[in-house]
């Protein structure tokens, strides 16, 4: 893979292909503010530095984002050079830029402490708990692939080290951001590093370079999108070269040599149901040749839940593989159970998952609606729970939830360290037992020899595994959803362990409920009105009602609405307005302007939902709002 620097005035170009009207006066004083800081500084290649700044910069650019992103590209590693800068660089460049510059400032350092020590699952977690916005994340991406393409004089040793960490934390954080230009470039540059005789081998085997590639692909796309327009079959299109590294996975594991390997080329249409998949499959193979292959995994999924039909046809004289799938089937591939995020090891977490999807969502509305103040705030709208990573003085990582104080990180550490607490050290300095622990602190605890535990503690501890062992310790009782059993004299309530809410009607404290045994012990809880109960057996059914304790609960939103800007930033902050967590987001538009956004929530009670729907439903364009 060969690159080139670019230069300021290509950056200019690239910045007004997206807005002809940007601040031309902010980007050069950026470049001005970056090329002074720097001045003195070269890279390995006896580069200026700078051309790092303007490269990043200018992959940014490429990502249709809008021009405070390009800046901060610009500016990222100036407070690396000096961090007395920092009120300098808010004077001249806003809050919006210098937030970015800081925050980025702040993720390289965590980067630079724990690459190669913790785990890539770890480390991009910990670096997405620290991101407060969306955009600092994508300029992390632009200026690792930036580093990835100029390594010639790093050494061998440090590149393998960095592209190892590359492939663990930011290609999976690029996946699923949907930003696959720059996953597939990282991916094949890692692999070329980490691997390079085989990268080497490929790239001989394939005479076609991959601009040529990129360009049959547009063709392609172009041609197919004709004919399902003119079959009245409204789909989406998407389409790439496979990458280097990608090849090299298939031909270890189809035991195939380099030669047999010939759909080099992949496209995806995504239709609105499972009618026109079989449509588009019937066109495909009615207008091009097929090469054979062929697997239905729509009538007979993956153990994964993975849908899509898969063929194999020649187009304009290449093999192209296929992909054909609805929007339902292509959200479980790329954000469910299905996703090549779950099953090519990358570990499962619940939060990371979410945070990256709601802000792929925001990137795409970003790109769409780049001057929309209110989209900007959005990108640093919260997330829901946050967690914080923590590290013991032999650098063992502990993750925390936001707000924790010390006793929580001793509870967490070992149970008999809790009740033995005696005093904190953090960061090297002695801290109240109330002290709020922030990101990448390292803290120690004293103990005593006898057990301290008191009931005030209660109220200090913020993590649900502390409250319960200091609880457990004083003999207190748990609370939970309360099961009610008849006895002799009536009916009694009891604590009931074993209970779990019903995922296909989401029952909220404040909805009437019942309950239906599964086992001896284990009981389902219902809303009475859900359709699932009518098939379950009455004999089964028990009286529960709620317990005191205040928990998360899970529903599921969708709203139906008129597309205009700042559709989406005006719903996130309307339930956001009411605090509640949003786990997952997704919006789609169809050719009439049809909005239908989907939201996946984590609230307290039904009399929140109330709220969160009231505000949705006067949202202006909304059409309707219903619970699913």
């Amino acid at each position: 893979m060969k690159y080139r620097d670019r230069s300021f005035s290509e950056l200019k170009k690239a910045v007004a292909r997206n807005n002809r009207s940007f601040n031309k006066k902010l980007l050069k004083k950026a470049y001005d503010f970056a090329s002074e800081v720097h001045k003195n500084k070269k890279r390995l290649s006896g580069k200026p530095f700078i051309t790092h700044s303007l490269n990043t910069a200018y992959l940014l650019a490429e990502q249709k984002v809008e021009l405070e992103t390009v800046c901060a590209g610009l500016l990222h590693d100036v407070l690396d050079e000096n961090r007395e800068l920092e009120p300098e660089l808010r004077k001249q460049f806003g809050k919006e830029v210098s937030g970015l510059v800081a925050e980025l400032k702040k993720l390289n350092e965590i980067e630079k402490k724990n690459i190669g020590i913790v785990s890539g699952n770890e480390l991009s977690r910990i670096l997405l708990a620290v991101s407060e916005d969306v955009r600092t994340v994508l300029v992390n991406l632009a200026a690792s692939l930036e580093n990835m393409r100029n390594m010639e004089q790093v050494p061998i040793k440090k590149t393998r080290k960095l592209a190892k960490a590359y492939l663990d934390v930011y290609v999976p954080m690029a996946h699923k951001l949907g930003l696959y230009e720059i996953e597939w470039l990282l991916t094949d540059l890692s692999f070329k590093a980490l691997n390079p005789k085989a990268y080497d081998k490929i790239k001989k085997s394939i005479k076609e370079k991959r601009t040529e590639r990129e360009r049959k692909i547009k063709k392609i796309i172009k041609d197919l999108k004709k004919i399902l327009e003119k079959n009245k079959i409204d789909a989406g299109i998407e389409g790439r070269p496979k990458s280097f590294a990608s090849i090299y996975k298939k031909i270890k594991k189809s035991n195939k040599k380099m030669k047999e390997i010939n759909d080099l080329l992949g496209i995806r249409i995504i239709c609105e149901n499972v009618v026109d998949c079989y449509r588009a499959l019937g066109l495909i193979h009615h207008r091009f040749d097929s090469t054979g292959h062929f697997d239905d995994y729509i009538s007979h999924p993956k153990p994964n839940k993975y849908q899509s039909l898969h063929t194999a046809v020649q187009i304009n004289g290449s093999v192209v593989e296929v992909q054909i799938r609805t929007w339902e089937m292509h959200r479980n591939a790329e954000e469910g159970v299905a996703s090549h995020w779950h099953y090519k090891k990358f570990a499962k977490d619940r939060y990371f998952d979410k945070k990256l999807t709601w802000a792929k969502q925001l990137l795409e509305w970003q790109r769409k609606f780049q001057n929309s103040e209110k989209l900007l705030k959005s990108m640093r709208i919260d997330f829901g729970k946050k967690e914080i990573f923590v590290f013991t003085p032999k650098k063992m990582l502990v993750v925390l939830p936001e707000s924790s104080v010390p006793l929580d990180f001793a509870y967490s550490v070992h149970t008999e360290i809790g009740h033995k607490y005696e005093k904190a050290i953090v960061n090297k300095k002695g801290v109240p037992i109330d002290h709020r622990l922030e990101n990448g602190d390292t803290v120690e605890i004293l103990t005593s020899n006898k057990t301290n535990t008191k009931s005030q503690w209660l109220g200090i501890v913020k993590s649900p595994k502390a409250k319960t062992k200091i609880r457990r310790k004083l003999g207190l009782r748990l609370s939970g959803i309360k099961k009610k059993e008849k006895d002799k004299k009536g009916i009694k309530t009891t604590q009931d362990k074993n209970v779990r809410l019903a995922e296909c009607c989401n029952p909220l404290p404040g909805d009437q409920i019942t309950g239906y045994k599964t086992t001896k012990r284990k009981i389902v809880v219902h809303r009475k009105n859900c359709e699932e109960t009518k098939k379950l057996n009455l004999k089964n059914k028990i009286e529960i009602g709620w317990g005191n304790k205040k928990n998360q609960y899970f529903t599921k939103l969708r709203v139906n609405a008129f597309d205009r800007p700042g559709l989406l930033t005006d719903l996130l902050n309307n339930i956001a307005k009411n605090k509640a967590a949003i786990i997952s987001t997704e919006a789609r538009v169809s050719k009439n302007n049809a909005a239908v956004c989907t939201f996946n929530l984590e609230i307290s009670n039904s009399q929140q939902l109330e709220k969160i729907l009231e505000k949705l439903r006067k949202t202006d364009s909304v059409n309707e709002v219903l619970r699913i």
